[in-house]
């Protein structure tokens, strides 16, 4: 690849010559998810041994029957499709087009950004002259799709005029408009020029008055930006700041998709390895299977798919899907997903087996084992479905081809296939208006569409979990197009076994990853910024922080952990700051910024007056919760305003009877008030709570007051 010498705030030339995974951190990383997903092992060898190796093949057996992935340290993003390539064709050895399919995308990617570099180079005389930025920006993403498309000759000497003399076809030109504006803002361009006299010169003249303006913008903000100005403390920084500071995230994203795709090879691995190897669970149940080994049954005993006859049902269902009623297509749809849901139920519970390799080693699942592995069949089957994550547990919902969801849980007989309905659900659309199941069926369509979240408000799904249930709502539901939606959930389980390794940098690039695929989701933000705390290194928390407030659209969280951060620095003003911008501008789950807000002007400020109206506003804003209710409790004690606290503490056991503090907090007043029996009720409940969630805090604190009130019945007496 070129190098050019000047130096620009968005730094291109450092985005497309990284080298991914060069650290061992990085690669230690990956070489855990191959061994999650399947029995690829990634050896990492130096450019020189590497170049010996590769004409042998990417691939190499190993004397333990898994397969080396040879690669070099300084691999660079370009050079990822090769070995996807690689790898699909081996996961992929019966389904030729399968396993061409994404390395083709990539490719047909690269011939995008090629295209997108002589379509700016073309117009570079209606652009703000001398562009330093749009020069860099042609050059780059022409040098950079010519690698993507296997053309990887150095052109050091390469020059706008050389990349104008491309021809671009009309149909070529037309698909950068789309690629570089968005296909929404795309259609609105269309839907202005339709109808009027010369279309195609006034869309030229759009093309050219839009790049000038974008490059005038980003240059004036780079004159600024080198002027020295910067962004000062506490997570804001200037307009122009904020303007290169999306240029560069857009960029990024774009350029290093063959990262992501290259990671999501391995996943894609570990799902075929569940489609194909997993056994039936009624072999299980056999006696020649219990006097076998595990060896034997698995070469002897049928596979899940053979015994389901997936391929003959696959050829059924497209057949009816061609020539029958779409109500009846949905009816033999749901009998099929009935038919794999049941099979899966009859397998082995595991509380951690969601890990394909492991998954298919043991034939155990869990919640996510089980949907991941529902969900490599529905897919072969052409049967849409969401992922569907619930708080510390995962469902799918089924789509069927009339638009008809279903509720699908496999590792709980209990609850059965559940349909859903609009008067079953509340929550928004990404545009803000009211969901409905129609919105549902087309985020499961649409495989670049965002998360829905949403709760469950009617009386058939309350029944279905009470650790999930507050006030008789299931909350915190998101659905997830499954094309990433799988993925993510098992990044995240991921992520989680590597922090209990002690493998915390290696957890970063899991989250990052995460990120990667939701970078408008404040909570993974969050999760990331902990991390870095527990690395001590406080400056990347800072920084994580600092982006998710910038691009998640959901970031109450955040400001929570901005103000920690800026409390254990000492500055503890700042802090409080974060607090109540966040209360002012994330839409929803503010519970945690007013608690917060709410104990400083108890315990620091001794503002009462101004912690009772902070958790009236808790109340009005969130709505009927137990946390709103117990931090109000909290409030009414301290002034002792003794009856008004009980009854706040009571309102929060009614609305979630596990709520250990509410319980504890209660008592705390009735001992006060010296109703000790009733007191000790209370302890007594926080004693049998804390046990049932493993608290040592409730434990403790639980039996000291029980003691305490104990010794002065017992000397009453």
């Amino acid at each position: 690849m070129a190098h050019i010498e000047r130096k620009l705030p968005v730094d291109i030339q450092s985005m497309v010559e990284q080298q991914p995974f060069s650290e061992p951190a990085a690669q230690s990383f990956l070489t855990e998810w191959c061994k999650v997903n399947d029995s690829i092992v990634p050896n990492f060898v130096s450019r020189q041994e590497w170049s010996k190796q590769v004409k042998r093949g990417v691939l190499s057996e190993r004397p333990d029957g898994k397969k080396n992935l040879n690669l070099p340290n300084d691999v660079h993003l370009w050079e990822l499709i090769g070995l996807m390539e690689a790898v699909d064709e081996d996961t992929f050895a019966q389904d030729p087009d399968k396993a061409k399919e994404r390395s083709e995308q990539l490719r047909d990617f690269g011939k995008t950004l090629k295209n997108a570099g002589v379509y700016i180079a073309q117009r570079m005389d209606a652009i703000t002259p001398n562009s330093q930025f749009a020069e860099i920006m042609s050059k780059k993403l022409f040098l950079y799709g010519n690698a993507l498309v296997g053309d990887q000759k150095e052109q050091p000497d390469l020059s706008i005029k050389d990349i104008q003399s491309n021809t671009l076809t009309t149909e070529e030109v037309n698909a950068t408009d789309k690629w570089l504006a968005g296909p929404k803002l795309y259609e609105s361009r269309m839907k202005r020029l339709r109808g009027k006299h010369g279309d195609r010169e006034a869309q030229e003249e759009l093309r050219r008055k839009t790049l000038q303006q974008f490059f005038r913008a980003a240059d004036r903000a780079m004159k600024l930006q080198t002027k020295g100005l910067k962004k000062n403390e506490s997570f804001y920084s200037p307009v122009h700041s904020r303007f290169l500071e999306t240029i560069e995230s857009n960029l990024r994203s774009t350029i290093e998709k063959p990262k992501r795709e290259f990671i999501t090879t391995f996943f894609r691995r570990g799902i075929e390895k569940l489609a194909h190897e997993m056994k039936d669970p009624e072999d299980y149940s056999s006696l020649a299977a219990k006097l076998l080994n595990m060896d034997e049954f698995k070469n002897l005993s049928r596979s899940l798919r053979d015994s389901l006859k997936i391929e003959k049902l696959k050829q059924e269902l497209a057949d009816i899907r061609r020539s029958t009623p779409v109500e009846l297509v949905a009816k033999r749809e749901l009998e099929v997903a009935m038919k794999i849901r049941n099979k899966i139920l009859a397998l082995p519970y595991q509380t951690h087996a969601n890990n394909p390799s492991g998954m298919v080693a043991n034939q155990e699942i869990n919640c996510l084992g089980g949907c991941l592995l529902a969900g490599a069949l529905f897919k072969d089957l052409g049967i849409n479905f969401l992922h569907v994550s619930l708080p510390r547990h995962a469902v799918l919902f089924p789509v069927l081809r009339s638009g008809r969801i279903f509720y699908f849980d496999f590792v709980n007989k209990d609850i059965p296939p559940t349909e859903i309905a609009d008067e079953d659900i509340e929550g928004k659309t990404n545009s803000g208006s009211q969901l409905f199941v129609r919105d549902l069926a087309a985020t499961a369509k649409n495989s670049k569409a965002p998360d829905v979240s949403f709760d469950f408000i009617s009386e058939k799904f309350a029944t279905f979990s009470s650790e999930w249930i507050e006030s008789g709502v299931m909350n915190d539901i998101t659905a997830s197009n499954p094309e990433s939606g799988q993925e993510i959930a098992l990044l995240n389980n991921f992520a989680f076994v590597l922090m209990d390794m002690g493998l915390h940098r290696q957890a970063v690039h899991a989250i990052e990853r995460i990120i990667e695929h939701r970078p408008h989701d404040g909570f993974w933000y969050s999760r990331l910024a902990s991390i870095y705390q527990k690395l001590n290194e406080r400056e990347g928390a800072f920084d994580v922080i600092n982006k998710g407030l910038k691009n998640a659209s959901d970031y109450s969280t955040l400001y929570d952990d901005a103000y920690e951060l800026l409390r254990d620095e000492g500055r503890l003003d700042e802090g409080i700051s974060m607090l109540e911008r966040g209360i002012q501008q994330a839409k929803k789950n503010t519970q945690v910024l007013y608690r917060a807000l709410i104990h400083d002007l108890l315990y620091r400020r001794v503002d009462l007056s101004g912690a009772l109206q902070k958790a009236q506003e808790n109340i009005t804003k969130n709505g009927i919760n137990s946390s709103a209710y117990w931090q109000r409790g909290s409030v009414y004690g301290a002034m002792e305003s003794w009856d008004e606290a009980l009854n706040d503490y009571e309102l929060a056991i009614t609305l979630d009877p596990q709520d250990m503090f509410s319980h504890f907090e209660r008592g705390k007043v009735l001992q006060h008030l010296k109703r000790y029996h009733e007191a000790l009720l209370e302890f007594q409940q926080v004693q049998y709570l804390a046990k049932e969630k493993n608290s040592e805090w409730g434990m403790d604190v639980a039996s000291e007051h029980i003691e305490a009130i104990e010794k002065i019945l017992s000397s009453s007496e």
